[in-house]
């Protein structure tokens, strides 16, 4: 009778797990398919292996939600990024014409032309601001070589740097150079080459477009 119980018991936990197209073919079964106990510890391995699929379905789909999350995420964040170059691009003359430095400083705030998305995105507002600032530095000696690091102020393990890769001249005065920014973010490398330019008269290199 123990051993009948515990079948018996071992039957309704499986079936609770048994999704509901295994449930029905299981109940059409003919009686006489479960008349051995070799055939009911057959189902219930069956069921245990079935059980075991659903979870591992399950975890596969919660992945890919949050992988869906975090891509949302990031894309939010270039979108931002775009309108603020954009802004920028509207704004910053009349700013600079007016003397306006406080609305330029405004504009600029989430350095946008300096660094590059694929970077920004990653880091909060005080890292953008060192990263920036190493960017800054690199460019200001003009000269292949030229490197400046950073290291996060707020996260334990986040850090980066930028180099100067090619310096160029243009035609029509001004110069472009080729900077390669590290980001390491706990561990992990991301690593973006970005082209600098600024004009004539002008002291500070941004990205280009």
């Amino acid at each position: 009778m123990a051993f009948s119980h515990r079948i018996v018991t071992a039957l309704s936990a499986a079936a609770l797990m048994m999704p509901a197209p295994h449930m029905a073919a299981w109940a059409a079964e003919p009686a006489t398919g479960f008349s051995s106990a070799t055939s009911t510890f057959q189902f219930l391995g069956r069921i245990g292996r079935e059980a075991k699929r659903a979870r591992e379905r399950e975890r596969r789909k919660k992945e890919e939600e949050q992988r869906k999350t975090d891509m949302t995420a990031a894309e939010k964040c270039r979108a931002a990024r775009r309108d603020n170059n954009a802004a920028r691009g509207l704004l910053g003359d009349v700013s600079r014409a007016a003397g306006l430095s406080e609305l330029d400083d405004i504009i600029n705030n989430d350095f946008s032309d300096i660094l590059a998305d694929e970077i920004a995105c990653q880091l909060d507002a005080e890292e953008q601001a060192a990263a920036a600032e190493a960017s800054r530095q690199a460019t200001e000696k003009e000269e292949v070589g030229a490197s400046a690091s950073w290291e996060s102020p707020t996260r334990q393990g986040v850090s980066g740097s930028s180099t100067v890769t090619a310096v160029n001249s243009r035609p029509s005065g001004g110069k472009c150079m080729t900077v390669t920014d590290i980001a390491i973010i706990e561990g992990e490398e991301t690593r973006v080459e970005k082209r600098m330019c600024r004009n004539e008269g002008e002291k500070s290199y941004v990205l280009a477009a």
